[in-house]
């Protein structure tokens, strides 16, 4: 599925919390931010480039690599999430996907 999903599947859930599993823990990640990426980023035949951020506890740092991100209505993901240390605000931890 993963080579499906696309922009415009996850711009319908931006706002929305989607549950990650780490080992025995489950946390909740908020999708803050769903991007466009250039053109240049397009693999031969793929679809949009796109990035997702999301904002997880301030507390809980998550290493880079794959977890299995779920959400109700886009269903089950394997994704590699990259920390990019805390938001703005230092309210929370984002990590970032990138789909290309």
């Amino acid at each position: 599925m993963l080579e499906n999903v696309s922009k415009s599947d996850f711009d319908k859930y931006l706002s929305q919390n989607f549950r990650l599993e780490a080992g025995d823990e489950s946390l909740d990640l908020h999708l803050s931010e769903v991007s466009a990426l250039s053109e240049a980023a397009r693999v031969p035949e793929g679809r949009e480039p796109f990035s997702v951020i999301f904002l997880g506890p301030k507390n809980r740092h998550l290493d880079q690599q794959i977890y299995t991100v779920s959400h109700p209505q886009l269903g089950t993901l394997e994704v590699f999430l990259v920390p990019l240390g805390p938001d703005k605000d230092n309210s929370g931890l984002r990590f970032e996907a990138v789909f290309t």
